[in-house]
This record gives structure tokens, C-alpha cells and sequence, in this order.
């Protein structure tokens, strides 16, 4: 009798209490399991949807700033082309052209630091060679030529703005990344000679000879579309370090450290007779 009694409690949903405990138990987590992915998935799709969008613009505009230059392409014509349908997407996503800019060349600044950062470990910063300073300088930027993911379109995009980008990093050195940093202190170890207006200007002249040189080395080989690319590629790399070392270590001649002397900021310490050399 207490059996079937116990069953009539059953079939009238009268659980024991332990039984009863544990149904609402797993019954709580059940709900709480089903709140957490109802309320969840929707925020999660939409902050895919956000990234996917985020991207296709960033590649859009890599490819055309590339290829017709920046100036030249409007914030309308990468709408259309990343198929926006929102005159703002661009505004909202990056704020501005120049945030666009930014987030485009920063698709790239990790690899290119990590890349450097591994040459520069490998050295003995007691005894940096010119020709090392110009291997760190070129080659993780060289490599990005064949990266299948938008590398030669990045290397054309720094092409176009290496000397607004080197003036900036004089003006303000507190924009210099560490990356950049530990670039910046082998090449001043490698030209503690030179007067720093002097280092100054022929550090932006092989930025633009670096970039500048990549850029159009890349256009070239798509365009004549060279089966030995890579080959083709390892001798302009020479090339390129050879006139990075002779650019950089040239030495100084008499009218120029006149021309360094008659400036502003001159200090008689910057540079000696010695160091002051009719080229060679």
C-alpha cells in the first residue's frame, strides 16, 4: 500500500524532496543554459557581422588605395565597392579616412615588428655592422612582396606616405612603437658618427628608397609576370642592401657639414674634422 501510495503521489506530482530538489535543481540549469545562448548568440552574430564588415572594407580599400593611389580614391567608391549600403559605414567602423588608413597599414605592422624584432635578437648589439643595420632594415619588408595577404598593396600604400610618416616620427618620437624603437636604436648605433641632421636625412632617404624601390620591384614582376620571381627578387634584395650601406655610410663631405653647421640646431659637437670627408 505504501508503494501504491507513494506511486498515486508520484502521478499527482508529489516528488520527494530530494528528488524534488534536484528536478529544480537541473530544471535552473537547464533555463539558465537556454538564457545564456538566447541572449548570447544574437550579440555574437552581430559582433561577427561587425568584424566580417570591418575586414571587407580594410581589404577594399587596401586594394584600390594600391592601386590608384590615395588620394586619388574616395570614401564613396570603397562604399560601393565593399557593397555598403550605409553612407556611414566607414565613419562608423573606423571614425575617419585617416582611421581607415591607419587600420589598413596596421593589417601589417605585427608580422613586419615580429619579423624585425627576431633579426634584431639575433645580433650582438655590442657589435652592429652597417651591412646588418641594412638587412633589418630591408628584409621584413621585402617579405611582405609575396605575402599572398594584401603584402605588395601594403608596400605600395607605405610607399605613398614614407616621408609624412618619417616626419612625423621626428616631430613626435613618442608615436614610435617598440618595434620601431629597437629599429631606430641599431641604426643609431651604426651612425653615432654622423651629425644627427645629416643621420636624420639619410634615414629618410633610404625609407623612401626601401619603400619605394619594393613598390615598384612588385609592380614589375606582376606586370611582366616573371616565372623565376623569387630568384629574380634575391639579387634586387642585394642590390637594394648594397645601396642601403652606401647611402647610410657614405662618408661626409666638406660643403655638406658646412651646409649641417650653418643650421638652427647645429651643435659643435655633432661632428669633428675627421669625420668631415671629401667622398670617396
Amino acid at each position: 500500500m505504501n508503494f501504491l501510495g507513494n506511486q498515486r503521489g508520484l502521478l499527482k506530482g508529489e516528488l520527494p524532496r530530494a528528488l524534488a530538489d534536484r528536478y529544480n535543481y537541473f530544471r535552473q540549469q537547464v533555463m539558465e543554459t537556454f538564457l545564456r545562448q538566447t541572449t548570447r548568440r544574437p550579440s555574437d552574430r552581430s559582433a561577427a557581422q561587425t568584424a566580417a564588415t570591418r575586414t571587407r572594407i580594410m581589404l577594399v580599400a587596401e586594394r584600390l588605395f594600391a592601386e590608384r593611389g590615395i588620394e586619388a580614391v574616395s570614401i564613396r567608391e570603397i562604399n560601393l565597392a565593399s557593397k555598403q549600403a550605409n553612407n556611414s559605414a566607414i565613419a562608423y567602423h573606423f571614425g575617419n579616412r585617416e582611421g581607415l588608413i591607419q587600420a589598413v597599414r596596421e593589417r601589417h605592422f605585427t608580422r613586419v615588428s615580429l619579423a624585425r624584432a627576431r633579426l634584431i635578437d639575433a645580433l650582438d648589439m655590442k657589435h652592429i655592422s652597417l651591412r646588418e643595420a641594412a638587412h633589418i632594415l630591408v628584409q621584413p619588408i621585402a617579405e611582405e612582396v609575396f605575402n599572398p595577404d594584401g603584402g605588395s598593396a601594403y608596400v605600395r600604400i607605405e610607399a605613398q606616405l614614407t616621408v609624412a610618416n618619417t616626419l612625423k616620427v621626428f616631430r613626435t618620437p613618442s608615436l614610435i612603437s617598440p618595434p620601431w624603437k629597437q629599429l631606430q636604436k641599431v641604426l643609431e648605433l651604426t651612425l653615432a658618427e654622423l651629425p644627427k641632421e645629416i643621420a636624420q636625412q639619410r634615414l629618410m632617404m633610404a625609407a623612401v628608397l626601401l619603400f619605394h624601390g619594393l613598390a615598384d620591384y612588385s609592380t614589375l614582376i606582376e606586370s611582366l609576370k616573371l616565372k623565376d620571381a623569387r630568384a629574380n627578387t634575391e639579387l634586387f634584395l642585394k642590390n637594394l642592401e648594397d645601396g642601403m650601406v652606401g647611402l647610410l655610410g657614405a662618408p661626409v663631405a666638406k660643403h655638406t657639414a658646412a651646409s649641417a653647421r650653418a643650421l638652427p640646431s647645429w651643435r659643435p659637437a655633432d661632428i669633428s674634422p675627421a669625420k668631415a670627408k671629401n667622398p670617396t
